[in-house]
Parts: C-alpha cells; structure tokens; sequence
C-alpha cells in the first residue's frame, strides 16, 4: 500500500502530531464490520501491544510479504530489482511500512464506526489502482501480516485473536477491492430468476417505479418530469419508460457482472457520480431496492422463495453499496 491519501478526498480526516497521529470519523448509525464486541476487544487488546512495534511489525510484514511472493516486486518500480538482501535497508520499506501501519490504527479506531472508514477505504483502492491491485495481493498481505502478529505475539495469539483479525482484515480488503459477496448457489437462482424477468424487463420497470412513488410520493420531486403528475398520468409518461430501460439494464448489467464485480463496481460508481443532481441519497436507493423486491415478489408469486429474496438483496445491495460511493464522492 502507498500513496498518502489526500485529506480533502476522504472523510476520514488525519490529524499528524509529531511521531503520533489521531484519526477523527464522522459520526454514522451503519456499523458494517462484523466483529463481535469479544472479537473487538481482542483487536484493541493486541492492537495496544502491536502499537509499540509498529514500525517492526510493518517492515516485517512487507518482508515476509515479498519473501512468499518474490514476482510482487516487480508492483513496486522502487523494488522491483533490489536483491532481497538489500530491501530492508531501504528508504522506500519504511515508507511503505509506515503507511501499511497507519490503515492498521485507522481499522482498529474504527471499529464502531466502519461507514467512514469505508469511504477512506474505498479511495485507498482508488490510488492503488496503478499497481493494478488484485485480491490476490491483499490476500498475501494479509497472510503476512498474520505470520508477523503471531511471532511477534507469540503465546498471545490464540485462536480467537487470529479469527477477529482476520475478519477486520477481510473488511479492509472487500472495501478497497468491490466483491458481490453471493455464493455459487446465490448466483444460479439470481440467473435462474433472471431469465424470467429479462422476458418482462420493460413490466418490471415500470411497475418498480410506480411501487417506489407509490411507497414514496415525496420523492416524485427528485423526478422534475413526474413532480406534478399522478401515478395513473406517469404510468403513460414516455419518461417512466426511459426510467425504467436504464433501471433494468442496469439490472441486466448486474446480473452479467457477478463474476467481475470490479468492472461493475466501476460503472455502478460511475452511475452514482451521475445521479447527484437529483439529489439522491442512500435511502432513496433503498426505497428502489423495497420496490424492485416487492415487484419480483408479485411477478413470481410462489416461487418466490426465502432463497431467492436473499440472493437478490444481497445483489441489489451491492449495487446501493457502489452507487452510494459514487454519490458521495467529491470528484
């Protein structure tokens, strides 16, 4: 990991006080890292040890990181043919170290508050995208960084601490590289279901939008076209049909991109940016998603099952997720 992320950029704001640093978050109601308050206790337990051999901790991580994957130098111009021997009396580790170190503080001050620690996240995988990060690499960073934990830490590190930092890990990876997180049988019944739907795309759409005005009248004015209409004089509107191809192509796109979420987070995020002069925020995208379900539900009648309504809200709330960071995004 490199590059100091801009403070402007991110809502995380970073405080630098000579040696030490303090890490200030917005204040949000979503906690979206999946630790128990045991599992968080270990975290920031260990954490106080680490904390006094973070410079250690971090050289020996990127050692041990480049020891197992020799051909990742080759993602660091600065190290790509420096012999092994010599990497660690260089200028470069430290900085690289020192960085890796500062998004471990960050992860464990943001434990109850995971929202705004994604978004600072989120623009990390942005500045990486030149090395052309893949999670693959994170995957060894984190194998590395829990061989150093464990041999730093020696008896300390049991069990329950490695499973309570892996899964901080694992949010810090899913947050700076987009996974659809379905499994493979979440996926069938999501393409099962979806060649039904793709035979009454134009249906679907039309009647989710009108579920969403009904749900929400208020929010006909986000819709300068519909702000003055009723629902029965939008149904006839040229406009709801437009609406409505965009939402189920996007939909189509979605469903094609189960197996290439980073391509699809990409347009999604891009999809985002261009909402913002409607102003949309999160909780029109789930009022969107009540209505889409609700739509899916009615079209399937009894074969809508408890499977299927999982495999679709796990879908349509990757798709809030990433156009929610394209909302909020400053570029």
């Amino acid at each position: 990991m490199d590059s100091e992320i801009p403070v402007e950029r991110v809502i995380v704001t970073i405080q630098s006080m000579g040696c030490g640093s303090s890490v200030k978050f917005k204040e949000k109601n979503a906690a979206l890292i999946q630790l128990s308050a045991a599992q968080k206790y270990l975290v920031r337990e260990t954490w106080e040890l680490v904390e006094q051999r973070r410079s250690y901790v971090g050289k020996k991580t990127f050692l041990t990181f480049f020891e197992k994957n020799p051909e990742y130098q080759r993602l660091f111009p600065e190290f790509k043919d420096v012999p092994p021997s010599e990497l660690e009396k260089t200028n470069a580790l430290y900085g690289h170290a020192k960085r890796v170190m500062k998004a471990v503080e960050n992860a464990v001050s943001a434990l109850d508050d995971a929202e705004s620690f994604a978004a600072y996240l989120d623009e990390l995988g942005r500045r990486h995208k030149a090395r052309a990060l893949k999670p693959t690499y994170l995957d060894s960073m984190q194998t590395a960084l829990m061989s150093t934990l464990q041999e730093l830490l020696k008896s300390s590190w049991t069990e329950e601490t490695a499973e309570a930092w892996n899964k901080l890990f694992m949010f810090v990876k899913d947050q700076m590289i987009p996974s659809i997180q379905l499994s493979a049988a979440q996926k069938k019944i999501v393409r099962e279901t979806w060649e039904f739907v793709e035979q009454r795309m134009s249906y679907v759409g039309k009647r989710m939008f009108l579920k969403f005005f009904e749900n929400n009248p208020e929010y006909k004015r986000l819709f300068p076209e519909f702000k003055d209409l009723s629902l029965s004089d939008i149904e006839k509107t040229k406009e709801l049909h437009g609406h409505a191809k965009r939402v189920m192509k996007a939909l189509e796109n979605a469903v094609s991109a189960m197996d290439d979420a980073e391509i699809f987070a990409a347009y999604l995020d891009e999809l985002g940016r261009r909402h913002k002069d409607r102003p949309m925020k999160p909780l029109h995208l789930d009022s969107v998603k009540t209505a889409l379900i609700f739509t899916l539900q009615e079209l399937f009648k009894s074969s809508w099952t408890e499977e299927t309504a999982e495999a679709w809200n796990k879908l349509f709330m990757f798709i809030r997720d990433q156009m929610v960071r394209g909302l909020q995004s400053r570029a």
